[in-house]
Order: C-alpha cells, then sequence, then structure tokens
C-alpha cells in the first residue's frame, strides 16, 4: 500500500470475507455497446447480442459502490495503484442490448503475501453475479460447420498494431474508473510504471475474447474464460492474441490454452477457455 490511505491490519483485512456489497442494477444501453466494440475492436452487431465483456462492466457497474469505495474497503486509493490480478468469467447466456439486469456478490478472501521484489501486498477476491430476475434470456446463433478441432491446434491471431491511448480514456470513462495511470502518463512515471498510459485489463481480456470469437464463430460460443494479468499493456504496445486447442469434449466443448503478447513473444496475458461449439 501507498502512505495516502492507512494500511489494515491483517485482522481487518480478512474480517473483509463475506462482506456483501450494496448490488444494483445495470441496463446494456446500445451506446455503450457501440463504444465498447469500438474500443476493443469487436464488430458492431446488429443481432442485440452484446459483447461478452458486459459480463464484466455489468458486475463491476451493478457493485452499488463506486471503484473509488471499494478500492477505500480494502484500504487503498486509486494513488496507490492498485491492479485487477485475475478475472474469472463463466457465461451461461449472453447479455441482451436493452436489457436490465440486477448485481449481487460479496467478498470471498481476503489474503496478505509477501513478494520477493514488492514486499507485502493484499489480495482481495470478490464474486459477483449478474441475474436475470427470474426471466430465461434466449438467443438465437448462426451454427457454423467447420473442421472438428484437435487437440494442439493452433488459434488465429488476432494482431493489434497499436494500442490506443484514446480508447483507454473512453474505457476509463464506460467504467468510472479514477485511476489516472489510464490518462495520465505523469501519474504512470509517478509510480515509476513507465512513460505512456496504462491499458485496462478488460481491454486486454476484450482482445483475447475477440480471437476466441473469430474462430468460434461468435463471443457468444466463450462459455467460460480465466486469465491472469502478468504485465502492464501501455499506448502504443503492439499485440497479438493467440491460444492453442488442449481438448476436445463429446459435447462440443473445445478447452484451449489463451494468451496476449506484447510483440509477439513477452507474456502480458495467459489463461484458459471453453468454447461451446455446439
Amino acid at each position: 500500500m501507498g502512505d495516502s490511505t492507512p494500511t489494515p491490519t491483517l485482522e481487518e483485512l480478512q474480517a473483509l470475507v463475506g462482506w456483501q456489497f450494496p448490488g444494483g442494477a445495470y441496463t446494456v444501453v446500445p451506446w455503450r455497446v457501440w463504444l465498447t466494440n469500438d474500443v476493443i475492436g469487436a464488430p458492431q452487431r446488429g443481432d442485440g447480442v452484446a459483447h461478452p465483456m458486459f459480463c464484466y462492466y455489468a458486475a463491476m457497474a451493478g457493485l452499488g459502490i463506486s471503484i473509488d469505495e471499494m478500492f477505500a474497503l480494502c484500504g487503498a486509493s486509486a494513488d496507490d495503484g492498485p491492479m485487477f490480478g485475475e478475472c474469472d468469467i463463466e457465461q451461461h447466456r449472453p447479455l441482451e442490448v436493452g436489457a436490465s439486469y440486477t448485481v449481487r456478490g460479496e467478498i470471498t478472501s481476503a489474503v496478505r503475501k509477501q513478494g520477493a521484489r514488492t514486499g507485502p501486498f493484499d489480495i482481495v477476491a470478490f464474486r459477483l453475479e449478474v441475474v436475470d430476475g427470474g426471466v430465461e434470456v434466449c438467443a438465437e446463433v448462426a451454427m457454423i460447420m467447420a473442421a472438428a478441432p484437435s487437440a494442439g491446434d493452433e488459434l488465429p491471431r488476432l494482431v493489434i498494431e497499436s494500442v490506443d491511448a484514446e480508447k483507454m480514456k473512453t474505457m476509463a470513462a464506460l467504467l468510472a474508473d479514477p485511476n489516472p495511470i489510464h490518462w495520465d502518463a505523469d501519474a504512470v512515471r509517478k509510480l515509476g510504471m513507465g512513460d505512456e498510459p496504462v491499458n485496462q485489463g478488460p481491454n486486454n481480456l476484450g482482445y483475447v475474447m475477440n480471437m476466441l470469437g473469430a474462430w468460434a464463430g461468435g463471443a457468444e460460443r466463450i462459455g467460460r474464460i480465466r486469465v491472469r494479468f502478468l504485465d502492464n499493456v501501455f499506448a502504443g504496445d503492439r499485440l497479438e492474441a493467440g491460444g492453442v486447442v488442449t481438448a476436445v469434449g463429446d459435447d462440443g466443448t473445445v478447452d484451449c490454452d489463451v494468451w496476449l503478447a506484447r510483440d509477439g513473444d513477452h507474456p502480458v496475458l495467459t489463461g484458459t477457455a471453453t468454447l461451446l461449439l455446439c
């Protein structure tokens, strides 16, 4: 933690486990869908299906508290440079453009660790659920026939030639993210993190989702994705998203290892995904 917020004791940190977020509602409004697709380079669809990143957006926007308040709850502030280190999204049904959802969740674990280079740091995990309110969400998707994948097949890579700093500003507005490292290069330098704005983790995850969707016949075929953020991505970076098939199930599921790398060889994100091809 930095000097701006008192560091909580270990007992105070562990007392957070089980704390429930106030929760709230989230509506997938069309203009946010259009801007999100523009930011992460996803196609502008006309079928009313929202990009799977809206599972993340809806959950975070419906917390019932601001990101600043969540940082403060954990004994941090935006000036300390807190970061989301891992994300595990399970999409049961695609979210619909124009639909409203409710959000609930709680803090599930809180631990303090000692890093060889970073010193002590805290990891607070929470689970959020985006709920349909009892009304089943249905969507029709076109079935795309293709050769059956096999373990070891490499997925076609998606290249982002240059990460756009202006898109970070748009995403900061969409997420109501107060962290200045996403738009203020001076804030990045002050923290000793580099000289360019830092891309949001959700943007990096969105690139990987786009890669998977392009291969699978639509991002709605992503059943589950779990990733770990390994390094920062900065404005101007050239990225490649890729993956490899690790298993093919009799039920039409395909498991993959996925990654995002700077300049093709420096990993900034790794993870696993399950695709639903039937």
